[in-house]
């Protein structure tokens, strides 16, 4: 494709500013704006209308120019390795990209109609709302394939939480969710992954300094979480933060200034099941603790005492194995284990019909293709993917937490919360209070009855220890005690 001639971009430097992450700056917890805006751009140096800007994380700022011509870029998205991606709003429609030092640009994506926003996430997805069409679609831009697939939105004008109304701003997390500000709608749509029915964060009755949302058009999330809205028809921009939240949290990331809250992840002890390592065990509830498995949970019960540990919260799975875990390390604590609050919530990743088969019959070639392709995506037949497990281990934690977070605050302590659980479900909540990329996930080493804890703060999420197992130093082999 020829250079496009009827539309440039400026780029503009300012100076540096705090940012952690991809173009999500990181905000002092208490920040405050100047009341009076700084130009930074003229009329006359960027054309007759802006729709949209982009920021990177050195803080070069790219502005798409409308000017008279047919063919106009209306929205913008750089890569970290600094490929532009453009939606030409005119037809007919599509995305250009353009790579570093290129005199030209390829079309990177399909199109039924202009872009209003556009994104790429950390798994090098591209992502398109289509404001006259009600819809979001993505494609992916590794390889040759230009096919597009529909992530919210039906096609059709629509308040249900299946559907759209003039979508324009989007937004996708490190955990692939998407956030949508649905114009038309008056209305902040989160999508989480996979799933076609969106939560109403924000919606049209809720009061945001006497007005609710009108035409909310743009939307992101800064380094710690806190929502950032241009509200279109309000000639504003509204955000959420310690001081006046805007919308109910739906994720822990985003703490209270005064709040402290640690968990304390505990895997289960060894149990028979894990004795046969060629086999995968899955949920596999009724699966018994070995006897070393019972050595190993005395000598964290053991531990845990020394250090005068407390917690104020004790959840377990309901898996015998992690049961067992729990009751030795609460008696030796001596703590009454009639606290412990079981549920189903806690259990292992289900494996489906690979469950008691042998792993290397279960994991062909085409298997561990799909394995490295899919991440936390991938589920054995009728099993669970590592995200689905995340799924409902979150949303069991998140009104305890919730509840800690108000206790802490009244009481002006830390709170904490341990649970005894498994080694994937734990694998899957760190990356998801992380945020990290979900390829890595199952590099996170898990050993039986190993302490992993996180601390959720005014400084947001940190990673205070994980996959500590130093107790088990002191095992003595049964060959060299009886010796």
């Amino acid at each position: 494709m020829p250079p496009i001639g009827i539309w440039i971009i400026i780029q503009l430097m300012i100076s540096k500013m705090a940012g952690e992450s991809f173009n999500q700056p990181k905000f002092s917890s208490l920040p405050t704006w100047n009341p009076n805006a700084t130009y930074f751009a003229a009329g006359n140096i960027s054309g007759n209308a802006i729709y949209n800007i982009f920021i990177t994380t050195d803080n070069t700022i790219y502005i798409p120019l409308l000017d008279c011509c047919s063919r106009l870029p209306n929205s913008i998205f750089v890569t970290s390795n600094n490929d532009i991606y453009v939606s030409i709003g005119g037809s007919p429609y599509s995305i250009d990209a353009w790579t570093l030092n290129a005199t030209s640009s390829i079309s990177s994506m399909p199109v039924d109609g202009p872009c209003f926003s556009l994104f790429v996430d950390i798994e090098d997805n591209l992502y398109c709302s289509l404001n006259t069409l009600h819809k979001v679609v993505t494609s992916s831009i590794i390889g040759s394939t230009n096919s597009t697939t529909i992530i919210a939105g039906t096609g059709n004008a629509g308040s249900s939480s299946d559907m759209l109304d003039g979508p324009r701003g989007i937004f996708i997390d490190r955990n692939l969710s998407l956030y949508v500000a649905d114009c038309n709608n008056n209305r902040i749509q989160l999508f989480y992954f996979g799933q076609s029915n969106g939560i109403t964060i924000v919606n049209s009755t809720e009061v945001i300094r006497l007005t609710p949302l009108n035409c909310p058009s743009g939307i992101t999330l800064d380094a710690d979480g806190y929502l950032y809205i241009t509200d279109r028809y309000n000639n504003r921009v509204v955000a959420s933060g310690p001081n006046e939240l805007l919308y109910k949290k739906h994720s822990s990331i985003m703490t209270d200034v005064t709040s402290r809250v640690r968990l304390c992840f505990i895997r289960h002890a060894q149990s028979e099941a894990n004795l046969i390592s060629h086999t995968i065990c899955g949920q596999n509830n009724s699966c018994l603790l070995s006897p070393l498995g019972h050595e190993q949970a005395i000598l964290l019960g053991k531990r845990l005492k020394y250090q005068n540990a407390k917690f104020d919260y004790f959840l377990c799975s309901t898996a015998i194995r992690a049961k067992q875990t729990a009751d030795i390390v609460l008696k030796i604590m001596n703590i009454d284990t009639s606290k412990l609050i079981t549920t189903a919530a806690l259990l292992e990743q289900s494996q489906g019909n690979w469950e008691g088969l042998n792993r290397q019959s279960c994991y062909t070639e085409d298997i561990r293709e799909q394995m490295d392709k899919l991440h936390i995506e991938f589920s054995a037949p009728n099993g669970e993917s590592l995200r689905m497990v995340q799924k409902r281990a979150i949303d069991f934690l998140e009104p305890y937490i919730d509840q800690a977070k108000k206790q802490s605050i009244e009481e002006n302590r830390e709170i904490s919360i341990i649970i005894f659980t498994h080694g994937n479900l734990i694998r899957a909540v760190l990356q998801y209070y992380l945020q990290s990329n979900t390829k890595y996930t199952w590099l996170i080493k898990q050993e039986n009855t190993s302490i992993s804890e996180i601390l959720l703060d005014q400084f947001g999420t940190s990673l205070v220890k994980v996959n500590d197992s130093g107790h088990l130093v002191f095992l003595i082999p049964e060959s060299i005690e009886k010796s």
